[in-house]
């Protein structure tokens, strides 16, 4: 009975501390994205929405390789991340008439 109780107390610490590394790891990739994706937009909407994203993926590789090993993103989770962030970014932080440009202009670089 001990042994059981020593088992599931084990069992318990085991699982809550690994979705607290999960956790972690998982906002500092996305605290990652986010500084990546503004840190392209210096680069201007010249280049394109894949460039842009390309910049954003190589900071957050720089930045949180730990993270990047311990979550294993699928295939194009993290291009579909950067992604997000890039949009998420040129509406926020690039004045009203910078974003006149459509999307799909930008896309059409890539």
């Amino acid at each position: 009975m001990l042994t059981f109780a020593i088992n599931r107390g084990v069992g318990a610490f085991q699982a809550a501390t690994g979705i607290r590394i999960e956790e972690k790891h998982a906002a500092a990739l996305h605290s990652a994205m986010l500084s990546g994706a503004k840190a392209a937009l210096r680069h201007g909407l010249e280049v394109g929405l894949g460039v842009l994203k390309d910049l954003a993926l190589a900071h957050v590789q720089r930045s949180v390789p730990d993270a990047i090993c311990a979550l294993v993103p699928g295939d194009g989770v993290l291009d579909n991340l950067a992604e997000r962030y890039v949009r998420e970014a040129l509406e926020t932080y690039l004045p009203q008439e910078k974003r006149r440009a459509p999307m799909s202009a930008m896309a059409a670089k890539d």
